[in-house]
């Protein structure tokens, strides 16, 4: 079994942990994401694993970029029903998250377009 630093992690489920230790996770995350987003294969590992990071004292980021009509929130919501710590936002400047004095600890922002509300 793949020894979890509890720093990092924090006390995980052993259920998670015997998951985490299944050398095909990646596998079974792809073709659970492949009920509801055909193809974009690395785009959507990707992001998943990304927002995966949130959990961890190690978060990273991601932007998503691409032409009109492309798929990108038909993308970012099918990968993000899977996460419970989203906060979303319409709009948010540089000083807003200092402002209103909450902890975006373990949390995924997302902003909302006109079409993914």
């Amino acid at each position: 079994m793949i020894a979890l630093d509890p720093k990092v992690f924090g006390e995980v489920n052993p259920d998670i942990a015997n998951l985490m230790d299944d050398p095909a996770l990646l596998y079974r995350i792809k073709t659970e994401l492949d009920k509801t987003v055909i193809g974009e294969d690395e785009n959507k590992l990707l992001l998943y694993l990304i927002c995966a990071s949130s959990y961890t004292d190690f978060n990273l980021s991601a932007v998503i970029t691409g032409s009109s009509s492309a798929g990108k929130s038909w993308l970012k919501n099918n990968v993000l029903k899977y996460f419970a710590n989203v906060l979303s936002f319409t709009r948010m400047t540089a000083a807003a998250p200092d402002r209103t004095g909450s902890s975006f600890h373990r949390k995924i922002l997302e902003t909302l377009t006109a079409t993914s509300k």
